[in-house]
């Protein structure tokens, strides 16, 4: 038996994916990044392609990810993985080119789309924090004065953001 056949027949059945990311926000706009969140462009380069059954570590600079995966030849693929700042989240891979998925944690609710290119991904993220979905869901609660409320905690966390960090948004 050739020994290095056998590793590389057992790399595509199981193994280790090395990834390092950068990312950037696209909504510098004070306004409409407290209407729609942040949004944020990521491109991420791996080592090599996932076998069948995977792991992963991913590292930026702005947080490190861990997850575990099965992918079935690029063509459909489901992982979990966990991110600081404590976030854990579902990644599916549709096509060999477009992948989605969402995370839940400390930084909000958020949603993924991308695109892969080889052994390079491009990501489109929404992410929204937990103030603004707060005090949505207050909006909307059935009780007189609940969306007066809603709107007066909304300003006033508005108003200490913008004069205590210059953003408006850092709470949110």
């Amino acid at each position: 038996m050739n020994p290095s056949w056998s590793m590389a027949s057992l790399r595509l059945f199981a193994n280790h994916v090395n990834k390092t990311n950068y990312s950037f926000k696209l909504i510098n706009n004070l306004s409409a990044s407290l209407l729609i969140g942040n949004i944020s462009y990521t491109v991420t380069a791996s080592d090599n392609n996932p076998g069948l059954f995977y792991s992963y570590s991913n590292y930026g600079f702005d947080s490190v990810g861990y997850g575990a995966g099965v992918n079935v030849g690029g063509w459909l693929g489901l992982e979990f993985f966990a991110a600081t700042p404590g976030d854990i989240g579902i990644g599916l891979q549709v096509t060999p080119w477009v992948h989605g998925g969402a995370q839940i944690g400390l930084s909000g609710i958020g949603m993924t789309i991308g695109m892969d290119a080889d052994l390079i991904s491009h990501d489109l993220s929404i992410n929204i924090g937990w103030g603004t979905t707060g005090l949505v869901a207050l909006s909307m609660i059935p009780i007189p004065g609940a969306r007066a409320a809603a709107a007066t905690v909304a300003a006033v966390i508005f108003l200490v953001g913008w004069f205590r960090y210059g953003d408006g948004g850092h709470y949110f």
